[in-house]
């Protein structure tokens, strides 16, 4: 006799399980209790509490255990807006973890508007049970420079051979591996944060370099002061997001600099980009 997991639950009794039988098989069903779905609820609070110009930090409680909540494999979180209900993000709930945090990407908003935010969670069996729902006020964005694949490309002064692709990531060499003792740079535009707070600069990046020897850096210049290095690249690494704080130079002018750098031997493929934003708040 083979036997078959179940839960009851509501009046109906849901297998948990598959089983190939034959025809006019005998089964004996192990029922696993079932709490009250409600009961946990109370527990979880979820809130956000912290937002930035392109990102919100979000966290929450998780059930205590013994308490009669769901065994929590996968915490999501959601969005509904305008365009619809769409996944943010998901983290795997560590075991005996009571604190959950999550910052998630939000697209730049020119005006302050409220947004809807769920948590749901996932537990052994793919059930999914709503844990919290939120609506948060998100404030207005300025945008003050952006280069985004499908778009027109940003102003930049180029020197060397940096250039875009056709699928809009920047190259400091889109034809083959840069040469050697390469001093090449890519230079935004005079970007003013007068009036602004919580600048931040966002973008995907990928490279391959001489570990150690050849690099590329991303540097800034306030105020037509010094360069000063704001992230510095070496080595192998495939596509990154990268966030960097600007707030230091609120207020001020700037420039944006990606240099690439090489020694006398050894070659690589070099320094990628796509999808750069420099967002901040208005000041409140």
């Amino acid at each position: 006799m083979r036997r078959l997991r179940a839960r009851y639950q509501d009046g109906v009794l849901t297998p948990l399980e598959a089983l190939s039988l034959p025809e006019g098989a005998e089964v004996a069903l192990l029922l696993e209790e079932s709490p009250p779905p409600e009961d946990w609820h109370g527990q979880v609070r979820f809130q956000c509490r912290q937002i930035a110009p392109l990102s919100a930090l979000f966290t929450w409680t998780m059930p205590l255990p013994g308490a009669g909540g769901p065994r929590v494999r996968l915490c999501q979180v959601l969005t509904r807006d305008s365009r619809g209900t769409r996944l943010l993000g998901a983290v795997a709930a560590a075991p005996g973890s009571v604190q959950v945090e999550m910052r998630v990407d939000l697209p730049p908003r020119p005006e302050v508007a409220s947004q809807e935010f769920t948590l749901r969670f996932l537990d052994q069996e793919d059930t999914e049970q709503l844990a919290g729902r939120i609506v948060v006020l998100l404030p207005a964005v300025r945008v003050l420079l952006q280069d985004l694949v499908g778009q027109p490309p940003a102003e930049w002064n180029r020197q060397g051979s940096w250039g875009r692709l056709e699928d809009g990531t920047w190259s400091d060499s889109p034809s083959g591996d840069y040469p050697n003792d390469a001093d090449f740079s890519l230079t935004s535009p005079l970007i003013s944060l007068g009036g602004l707070e919580s600048s931040v600069l966002t973008f995907q990046e990928r490279h391959c370099l001489e570990e150690g020897a050849d690099w590329c850096a991303l540097e800034v210049q306030g105020q037509d002061g010094p360069w000063q290095v704001l992230a510095r690249y070496t080595g192998v690494s495939d596509w990154k997001a990268q966030a960097l704080d600007l707030s230091d130079f609120d207020g001020t002018r700037i420039r944006l600099r990606f240099r690439l750098r090489s020694d006398r031997s050894v070659t690589r493929d070099g320094f990628y980009f796509r999808n750069l934003l420099l967002a901040a708040l208005p000041v409140s």
